[in-house]
């Protein structure tokens, strides 16, 4: 299954999947998610399905839960607002919430996480993109890596908090070697 971005337009990665101190507690634990901020605010459904659940939850705040055909579920924490409900089909690319900061946070974001085998995955092995490419924010990754992501069709990913970043220049470079 392909599962494009939760957004459009300017995305930024505030906390990458994986063991992190947590913003709120402090304490250190397992991010079982990616959170993303989204310039425009709309939470788009990553992949077709049908609505499993919408809700509220002390910590994830209000959310909203997709199941898709081949049994997995994209989960969408911390939203100002739903706009789907129980029960209904929704396509790639639908917008399903506005983004928020309800739950348990420091600041407005999208919490997004990839659920397959009642396990949570890092939704970054999974993202994909279609006719663009996005820039998002992570670290620890270089030229090698930001060439294998655009050949393959993956999100892009840099960091500010990176040693070196590649430039502007060197991401275009990439994608017009790649192109020819």
């Amino acid at each position: 299954m392909i599962y494009t971005v939760p957004g459009d337009g300017a995305i930024r990665v505030s906390s990458p999947y994986g063991i992190r101190k947590h913003p709120v507690t402090g304490e250190t634990s397992m991010h079982n998610g990616i959170d993303m901020v989204i310039e425009n605010r709309e939470v788009l459904s990553s992949a077709e399905g049908v609505v499993k659940a919408v809700g509220e939850d002390t910590l994830a705040g209000k959310y909203v839960i997709i199941s898709h055909e081949n049994g997995t579920e994209t989960h969408y924490y911390h939203v100002d607002r739903y706009v789907v409900g129980n029960r209904e089909h929704v396509t790639a690319g639908q917008m399903i919430a506005i983004q928020g900061k309800t739950g348990r946070v420091t600041g407005e974001h999208l919490h997004f996480g990839i659920k397959m085998n009642d396990n949570f995955i890092n939704p970054a092995s999974e993202l994909k993109i279609l006719n663009k490419i996005g820039i998002l924010t992570y670290e620890h990754w270089g030229i090698k890596y930001l060439h294998d992501c655009i050949r393959d069709g993956i999100i892009i990913f840099e960091d500010k908090n990176m040693e070196e970043n590649p430039t502007w220049a060197e991401i275009l470079s990439v994608i017009s070697s790649i192109r020819r």
